[in-house]
């Protein structure tokens, strides 16, 4: 029944002036580069178009340009408010989509409004880093409903509470909700909209201020990088940011000069359920999780193993969803396996001595029974496999080394290591006969070991990384449960 409801769309559009750097050539100028950026969509829409000034070259970018981005520099010349007087300098990276005769469209990559270099070092410097939705961008205070069996979940919000802190390098960043008052457009209609955006704010120190703007927004998006990770993982979707902006006062005039970096940025929708209750967490919970995951020595492997965790998440298919689960623990439990140095059974020289033996046995043999060379040859292959463990004994070891608590998700059978590797052998043997063969017997039950396997892996990298058991969300797991 809500069909004929219009979508709104939120976009900013700029018009710039310049030329783009050709390697081994002269620029090539532009008079009117137009970008049009979407926002509040995921991922979201940074386009560029272009008319050329003379008929057919547009198609030189068709055959030129089509695979590498280019940089264009220049200045920007509209900004949706109208001309500026005091153009600022620009530069993006374009990529080149589609061209005819005498227009070239793309998307772009990044997008900087700024000036290189400060005239002089500034008496103090502020950062705001925009980022996608995130629902740890909490109001101040919150009031609560609070159920019989004495679990509290937030019910709408009063006045902020005291933000997150995440200590950095540059100084401790603050992850704040705010509400920029945007135009909305549909059909032809425009209205102004409230729209609750997330950001993290830090006043550099004194002694991380600079004058090269462009070497700060590279530090600052370094700094970002456990911080966007570890709310990820926390929220079951991407985030990201999409904006930097540094705002340097140089205590007289010019003043207070702002200084943009926009990038492309991707997000998934909302899961149901957070991991974490952010409500429970202290203001400096966030920061000490971020430190202990980039003091982690499996950092790499937790790295790659949140994104497969959030494509189960935001998959669109439940055979995706399968596939994201399965291959979110199996990322973890080898990656640490390899870090910890317990991927082989046995070093390698002792087990090349053992296969040298195992080659005598299987051609004595072979010859015994008159197997042909091509069939011994195959079994040779596969003696390589005898070095590692079982995937199951491996991933119950260290589930029960990290103390991972299980029993709640899947009949524990006295919660004991040899039971688990029993579940864990069932919910992959179903696993390969889906992976290799493409059979689902039972879509239910594959769904239920692909859930029951992804819990595993996140509450396995909450043990690594030392999450307060007491912060994760009581309705978190409820999804894996038999």
């Amino acid at each position: 029944m809500f069909k004929d409801l219009p979508e709104l769309a939120y976009r900013d559009t700029y018009v710039f002036r310049g030329s783009l750097v050709q390697d081994g050539g002269p620029p090539y100028p532009i008079e009117s580069l137009n970008v049009s950026i979407s926002k509040y969509q995921h991922p979201s829409e940074y386009a560029f178009s272009f008319q050329c000034p003379h008929e057919g070259q547009g198609r030189v970018f068709h055959t030129v340009g089509w695979r590498e981005p280019r940089p264009f520099e220049g200045t920007l010349e509209y900004s949706g408010q109208g001309k500026l007087l005091d153009p600022p300098s620009s530069r993006l990276l374009l990529s080149f989509r589609s061209s005819t005769a005498d227009r070239v469209e793309g998307v772009v990559e990044k997008m900087e409004i700024r000036v290189e270099t400060l005239s002089r070092a500034p008496a103090a410097q502020t950062v705001v880093a925009w980022l996608t939705q995130t629902e740890f961008a909490l109001p101040e205070a919150q009031t609560f409903l609070h159920y019989p069996d004495g679990i509290e979940r937030p019910f709408g919000s009063v006045i902020a509470r005291a933000p997150f802190e995440i200590p950095t390098r540059l100084g401790t960043f603050r992850l704040c909700q705010s509400y920029r008052l945007e135009r909305a457009r549909s059909a032809g209609e425009e209205a102004e909209v409230l729209i609750p955006t997330a950001s993290m704010s830090v006043v550099v120190r004194s002694n991380a201020r600079t004058q090269q703007i462009g070497d700060l927004m590279d530090q600052v998006s370094t700094e970002l990088q456990i911080p966007e990770l570890l709310l990820s993982f926390v929220n079951r979707r991407h985030v990201h940011c999409h904006r930097i902006a540094v705002y340097s006062d140089l205590g007289e005039d010019p003043g207070l000069i702002e200084s943009n970096r926009y990038s492309r940025s991707f997000s998934t929708a909302r899961p149901h359920e957070l991991l974490l209750a952010p409500w429970k967490i202290e203001k400096g919970g966030l920061g000490e999780l971020c430190r202990q995951t980039a003091d982690s020595p499996h950092r790499d492997t937790i790295e790659r193993t949140i994104a497969q965790l959030i494509a189960f998440w935001s998959g669109e298919y439940i055979e995706n969803r399968i596939v994201a689960g399965f291959t979110a623990f199996e990322t973890l439990i080898n990656g640490m396996s390899t870090e910890r140095g317990s991927h082989y059974i046995l070093d390698t020289e002792t087990f090349e001595n053992l296969s040298r033996a195992l080659k005598k046995t299987i051609r004595a043999f072979g010859i015994e029974v008159g197997t042909p060379a091509e069939t011994r040859a195959q079994l040779y292959e596969k003696l390589a496999e005898l070095r590692r463990p079982s995937f199951p004994r491996q991933a119950a070891s260290l589930l029960t080394e990290y103390s991972v608590s299980w029993c709640d998700l899947w009949d524990g059978g006295g919660g004991s290591e040899e039971h688990l590797m029993k579940k864990l052998r069932l919910a992959y043997g179903r696993r390969s006969d889906f992976i290799h063969a493409g059979r689902i017997a039972d879509y239910a039950e594959l769904w239920r070991d692909a859930a029951f396997v992804n819990a595993l892996a996140e509450r396995l990298i909450c043990r690594l990384i030392s999450v307060d058991l007491e912060t994760v969300n009581p309705y978190a797991f409820y999804y894996a449960r038999r």
